[in-house]
């Protein structure tokens, strides 16, 4: 075999292998009642809800963050985000 036929299929072989291995990674899409019920982790789906008071104070604690999100079924849930071990 010519060598460019060999680097051919050296490609082919390592574009296969990351296809397998993202694929395998990946993970399904959910409502905030099935992330519930489930244990393994879960992609949710969803939107801010802009009626909703977002929170901030840099002041007060400039780690914390929260607000509301509605999955795709109108299900609401409060997220916030306090950075640990700060």
């Amino acid at each position: 075999m010519k060598r460019s036929s060999i680097l051919g299929l050296i490609v082919i072989a390592i574009a296969i292998s990351v296809i397998i291995a993202v694929m395998s990674k990946s993970s399904s899409y959910s409502t905030f009642n099935d992330a519930k019920k489930s244990e393994s982790e879960l992609n949710v789906v969803g939107f801010l809800d802009k009626q909703k008071e977002l929170y901030y104070d840099a002041a007060k604690d400039a780690n914390y963050f929260s607000f509301f999100v509605k999955d795709n079924i109108g299900k609401e849930c409060f997220y916030w985000n306090k950075a640990a071990g700060f």
